[in-house]
């Protein structure tokens, strides 16, 4: 049916119910979209499927979220 990959703003929505946020000052609310589209594409990228089970694996493990953004010399660093 929806593709969220042309409805991302369906994905954030949804997920992150975004639109229940109440900042709305300046840049702050696109500056915050980019930085959810940005989390969401590097689930993508993880190859998870389920973007709800990815949020909720790296939601409270900052070593999982470390890696999935690249940086594993911070990972080892805290070793």
């Amino acid at each position: 049916m929806f593709d969220d990959v042309h409805f991302p703003g369906w994905v954030r929505d949804t997920l992150l119910r975004e639109d229940a946020h109440r900042y709305r000052e300046l840049n702050g609310v696109q500056i915050l979209a980019t930085l959810r589209t940005m989390g969401l594409n590097a689930l993508r990228l993880d190859g998870k499927h389920s973007i709800a089970e990815g949020i909720a694996t790296v939601a409270h493990d900052i070593r999982a979220l470390l890696v999935l953004l690249g940086w594993r010399e911070a990972v080892l660093a805290m070793q």
